[in-house]
Parts: structure tokens; sequence; C-alpha cells
């Protein structure tokens, strides 16, 4: 007879998982969810299944839970567009093959087009420094999105360094005489 503890059937137990077999609590499917890298965002993240789904996750050992998981993160790195918006709740966008990172050159000037910002833009993915690069590279897809986003609506609400950012030309004030 096995005692229950945290080691258990050679698993250790994710936690909010008091059990091996199911059915298992919304909170352990959430641990076990976010732990393979999949998001609360994801259209099948565990608090958003209904009891169809839910039910078939609970005849499911921890292990094999896990490895569906699992699964979906693998398939939404590659390329699945379904289970993009399963795990994280995007598709990611094209040029971009990770949620989290490291994101290219090519996936960084994707979402800068996205955003409508243009390649005479100082801050354009092309003409970062190496260090500019770098610390966009490792923001999620929504980061990137979120950060260049703002480029360009303060651009738009008039901010001169943004515009130059964004469109590689600021308003300039001019003075006419009549």
């Amino acid at each position: 007879m096995c005692i229950e503890s945290d080691v258990y059937y050679s698993t250790v137990f994710p936690q909010n998982c008091s059990t091996y077999y199911g059915p298992h609590s919304v909170d352990c499917l959430a641990t076990v969810w976010e732990s393979k890298g999949c998001l609360s965002e994801g259209t099948k993240a565990p608090v958003k299944l209904d009891t169809s789904e839910r039910d078939i996750l609970d005849v499911l050992n921890v292990d094999k839970v896990l490895d569906k998981f699992e699964l979906v993160q693998v398939e939404a790195h590659s390329g699945d567009e379904y289970k993009e918006l399963e795990c994280y709740g995007i598709v990611f966008p094209e040029n971009c093959d990770s949620y989290h990172g490291p994101h290219s050159v090519h996936c960084l000037i994707t979402i800068w087009k996205e955003v409508d910002c243009k390649v005479k833009g100082y801050r354009y993915p092309n003409n970062f420094t190496t260090e500019n690069n770098h610390t966009l590279e490792f923001f999620s897809l929504r980061g990137v999105r979120e950060n260049m986003q703002a480029v360009k609506s303060a651009a738009d609400g008039g901010n001169a360094d943004h515009q130059l950012n964004c469109y590689g030309i600021g308003k300039t004030l001019s003075t006419f005489v009549y």
C-alpha cells in the first residue's frame, strides 16, 4: 500500500495535485498547464474547459496529463495555429516560432509592420543595436507587440521622439509669418 506523499509512483506531484489518478482539481490542472509553458490566456487552459473536456482529463493519471499538456505546447511551437491558440491564446505572427523567444529579427520586423510603424523608424528592428535587439528578442510575443504598439501610440499622440522611432520623421513646429 502506498502512502500519499510528494513522491508517488515515481512522479513528483505538481503543486495543487493531491492524487495520482483523477479526478484532478482545476488548480492541479492549471499548475500542470502552466508548468508546461502554456498560459491561462490559452483557449484550452483548464479554467476554460467544459465538463466533457474535464472528464477526459479526469480519467488520466498525472503522468498522462503532463504528457498531454506538453504535447499541446510542442505542437504550438511546430506551427500548428490551433495549438498556438490553445496554449497561448494567440496565433504566432508570420516568421515567429516561439511565444517566449528568442525571436528572430524577421519575427520582430513582422510585428513592427503589423503595428504599422515604418521601415524608416529609428527603432525598426534591423536598426537596433545588439543590446536593443537582445532585450526584445526575449520578451513574450504579447510583450513585443505591446512595446511596439506603445511606441506607435506615443508617436500618434504627438511624442516627437517616438514619431522618429516609429515613422522616421517627427513633427516640426514652424512659425508662419503672414
